[in-house]
């Protein structure tokens, strides 16, 4: 919510401390316009978290053309260099990837509520957030363990749902808005409502949003078989019984159900061009209850406390079998067909929070954050289902982070320190196969151990404001995960062919995974550079990660069968370095920016790349008004350079890779091209209704044919189209 914003929500409620609430609830939405508005009191609080995190950051505003024509939310986030995309654009599978870490690594937030969604062994991970709820996406680049807790690895991204402000008029109490999108690749159509009102003591929003996807139509020719309907269901509710308090209820449904592929994140690449065909439904239920409270008369207490639930349930049904033979099926033999598999994952938990911003002296400013959260994470499967054992996670954790500052010096110092503990608890046996064959050992409850771990987590930044124009900073932080369950836990089938058996093997003994991290940068902010309406910000970081126990997976070195079987084991040490450079300008009749990211990874001892990134990618944008009338043409492009994957494996290789270069998971090392797609967009809004928006976009317009980093050809040519209305 902007300044303006809160400005009429204290002309509408007289409270003084109702919109110093919500600002505070939604510090990253305030925080993109802090530049705009440096002079304004009330920014310092609603930027409270940028005093305490490193100074690269990436907005993403729901009003940009990809933004406003997106089927999935991570679609969203191709705009930023950097952040790459697993998947073949289902929603499903479409996992996040940034500085070397993959979604384990990195931390996925919702109105500041941790997303732990532990499913990507199974590739059907992704953000199951429709497009349409979601105001703009803060993304932290780097590690921010500290603040954030554990998974912050590679990054931070945080959505940030509408509010009933997003939707209303000004002097209005009452207010709804209507929206549909189409895009021709995959025969997706969307539609939706939301209607929003406030009164003296409340506020709120319902929404209600149906999309459906058919067959993508990719670049390289081929329509991959998919079938979804989704169904989204929202509410958000503000209480405001004092002028000092606020409570926020918030709930979500999300719903996708279809024909889709078995395997979502690989198609083409390393080998694997077939796929079983499942009917899958895909549930998220989350809901959420906030509390804030600031008195005025005490400025020590600025409390934020988050109480929350989520599930998370996937159901798939298999149609087909890709391994029965044409006699296997003139015999009717139905092999995997009709076979169920369920899955449910839930968690729930609490964090609390306070802010304190004081004045100890007249030369001398002083901000501490302390807080404290804690979740349980249960997993729970039928017998049916693969890589998903039944088990527990408790997490815990306190910290403290600090920000010291003076008028007398151009220096600000930051520090914090984080306490984790956690407890991952199995509650089934290991398979008994794995156990008579694999293992071999006389005491099977050694692989049913109880893991836990206690550590803390640290950060240290130096900020050098030189100018009003220039800021540099240096900082070092260390960062840490837990072990997913599926990777101490898992003790499934991982392939059979004829008589050879391959199992995971469950390893317990996992440490966690930590890194550490030294980041250089700066910015660069002017104000009327060419002209008195424009400014220009250019924004620069270098990365430099030393990763300990990077968590990975190699063959099981037992008997025959355990060689043939995988268990995840701790890699010592892995190197990530990188650069991110932005830039973007803005003028009454100009916005454009660039935006670079350049990755590498590779393990220590044999140079072998840990994660698939590409090696450099640049994206660009250019939105122009057209003169004299409510259109605007906008230009965007990717470019990205060719994969340089590496693997210096040299054990067992499987039959049907033989004499091929195969990472430790048996997966054929493939290099593919580089690529520029470009984007081209005309939006309109109408100046006698300013609220009647509409945006047409031909995505890859040249259909260019091109590849994810996992060899997964991506969508071809697009036409896409959106129209709101707000009243």
């Amino acid at each position: 919510m902007d300044i303006y914003g809160m400005c009429m929500l204290k002309k509408h409620f007289k409270y003084s401390g109702i919109a110093t609430a919500i600002c505070l609830l939604y510090t990253p939405i305030a925080s993109a316009h802090l530049e705009k508005t440096k002079t304004d009191p009330l920014t310092v609080i609603g930027h409270k978290y940028n005093e305490i995190e490193h100074n690269f950051q990436s907005t993403i505003e729901s009003s940009t053309p990809r933004a406003q024509t997106a089927s999935t939310a991570g679609e969203m986030l191709k705009e930023v260099a950097g952040i790459t995309l697993s998947g073949t654009g289902v929603t499903n599978g479409t996992n996040i990837l940034m500085r070397g870490y993959d979604q384990k690594g990195v931390k996925i937030l919702v109105d500041g509520i941790h997303q732990p969604l532990e499913n990507t062994m199974n590739n059907l991970g992704g953000v199951f957030l429709d497009p349409s709820l979601i105001k703009n996406i803060n993304v932290k680049h780097g590690s921010a363990s500290t603040v954030h807790g554990e998974g912050a690895m590679g990054g931070v991204v945080a959505f940030n749902t509408l509010d009933p402000q997003s939707i209303l008029e000004k002097n209005r109490n009452l207010g709804a808005k209507l929206f549909s999108s189409y895009s021709s690749a995959d025969r997706h159509f969307s539609y939706g409502g939301i209607i929003a009102g406030q009164h003296t003591l409340f506020s709120g929003l319902v929404s209600y949003t149906q999309r459906q996807r058919g067959p993508i139509l990719l670049a390289d020719g081929q329509k991959m078989d998919n079938n979804e309907s989704i169904n989204n269901y929202f509410a958000k509710i503000y209480l405001y019984p004092t002028n000092n308090q606020t409570f926020i209820f918030s709930a979500r449904h999300y719903d996708n159900s279809g024909e889709q592929r078995e395997v979502l994140h690989r198609m083409g690449g390393f080998g694997k061009t077939e796929s079983n065909q499942v009917y899958r439904d895909t549930q998220q239920k989350n809901y959420s209850l906030t509390h804030h409270y600031a008195p005025e008369s005490n400025l020590w207490i600025d409390l934020t406390t988050h109480l929350y639930y989520s599930q998370f349930n996937i159901e798939q049904t298999f149609l087909t079998d890709v391994k029965l033979t044409e006699r296997e099926r003139k015999n009717n033999i139905k092999g995997n067909i009709g076979t169920l598999e369920t899955r449910t994952q839930s968690t729930y938990g609490g964090k609390l929070e306070n802010y304190t911003s004081v004045t100890p002296h007249d030369h001398l400013n002083l901000s501490v954050i302390l807080g404290t959260e804690a979740y349980r994470q249960k997993m729970g499967s039928n017998e049916k289902a693969k890589n998903f054992p039944l088990a527990e996670m408790d997490y815990a954790a306190t910290w403290l982070q600090s920000t010291l500052s003076t008028p007398l010096l151009p220096l600000s110092l930051t520090a914090g320190v984080r306490y984790h503990y956690y407890k991952s608890t199995p509650n089934k046996d290991v398979d008994s196969v794995i156990y008579n064959h694999a293992v071999r050992i006389s005491d099977a409850s050694k692989l049913m151990h109880k893991a836990s771990y206690r550590g803390t987590t640290e950060n240290i930044k130096l900020t050098f404001t030189a100018t009003p124009w220039l800021q540099l900073y240096t900082s070092y932080s260390t960062a840490f995960r837990a072990p997913t369950l599926s990777e101490m836990f898992n003790d499934s089938l991982h392939f059979k062919k004829g008589y050879l058996k391959s199992y995971w093997i469950p390893n317990p003994y996992l440490n966690p995974e930590r890194n550490q991290t030294w980041e250089y940068g700066g910015k660069l902010s002017f104000q009327q550079l060419l002209s008195k309406n424009d400014a220009l910000e250019i924004k620069a970081a270098y990365f430099d990660t030393l990763s300990k126990d990077y968590i990975s997976y190699a063959e099981w070195m037992g008997t025959f069968l355990g060689r043939t079987s995988l268990k995840a084991y701790n890699i010592a040490n892995v190197y990530i370095e990188g650069v991110d450079i932005a830039l973007r300008y803005t003028h009454t009749w100009l916005s454009a920016g660039l935006s670079y990211n350049r990755t590498k990874t590779f393990q220590l001892t044999d140079s072998e790349t840990i994660s698939p990134v590409r090696p450099e990618i640049l994206t660009a944008f250019i939105q122009v008004p057209i003169a004299k009338t409510s259109f605007s043409l906008g230009w965007s492009g990717q470019f990205a350079s060719a994969t340089d994957t590496k693997s210096g494996y040299n054990g067992i290789v499987a039959p049907h890779n033989k004499g091929k270069e195969v990472t430790r998971l048996q997966e054929i090392i493939q290099q593919f091209p580089g690529y520029a797609v470009h984007d081209f967009s005309l939006s309109y809004q109408s100046k006698k209704n300013k609220d009647l928006q509409a945006t047409l976009m031909l995505a890859n317009a040249f259909n260019y044919e091109y590849f994810s980093t996992r060899g997964v050809p991506q969508e071809g040519r697009n036409i896409k189209m959106s129209v709101s209305y707000r009243w």
